[in-house]
């Protein structure tokens, strides 16, 4: 928590404390070939309650300058709203004409041998992250657990994946250790190990 607190400006609590990326330190280009024709489609009708949603969201997003009004372009596609179990709606593109392509631009893993490492790692990612004013979404950040009780919760979590998780005891096992009576908290190695390959 130390960690954390020192770093204050690299955790954005909420939609308007995240800045972007600033253009100096990296600026996306999307390349395209000279034959492609732009694509312009119409928007499809939306319920009045998800118009609603859409028109707030679209408002937040103007608000905190993370979008901005475009009248010009040549590409327009749609939106598809999908309801998410947090209560937030993503929209997205209706057609997939980039299924072809992933990309993990917004996430990454830092991981050491021991948990006295990971601290230091995660102190010098934070550090680096305040000096670039690069501001992580603290909804999307996963930290380890430090108690028992995180432990019961993170094992409550991936367990409704275990039908899909081969050996899912055997992987859980380190952390099923911590949640037996009078055995002292120690978030080892092999619980790293054991959290790392159930969170992923």
């Amino acid at each position: 928590m130390d960690i954390l607190r020192q770093h204050k400006k690299a955790i954005g609590w909420k939609l308007s404390d995240l800045p972007g990326i600033n253009p100096s330190i990296y600026m996306h280009r999307i390349l395209m070939e000279e034959e492609i024709k732009p694509i312009r489609q119409q928007q499809r009708r939306l319920n009045p309650t998800i118009l609603n949603v859409v028109k707030k969201e679209v408002t937040k997003l103007l608000t905190t300058s993370i979008i901005y009004p475009i009248s010009d372009s040549q590409w327009v596609s749609p939106m598809q709203v999908v309801p998410k179990k947090s209560g937030m709606i993503v929209m997205k593109n209706q057609h997939d004409e980039l299924e072809c392509m992933e990309v993990f631009m917004d996430d990454f893993t830092e991981y050491a041998d021991s948990f006295e490492a990971c601290l230091e790692n995660l102190f010098k990612v934070l550090k680096r992250c305040v000096n670039t004013n690069l501001v992580l979404n603290f909804e999307k950040c996963h930290f380890m657990p430090t108690s028992v009780r995180e432990v019961h919760s993170f094992l409550r979590h991936v367990g409704f994946y275990r039908r899909f998780i081969k050996n899912f005891n055997k992987l859980a096992l380190p952390l099923s250790k911590l949640l037996q009576k009078d055995v002292e908290f120690k978030f080892d190695q092999p619980c790293i190990e054991a959290f790392q390959e159930l969170k992923s």
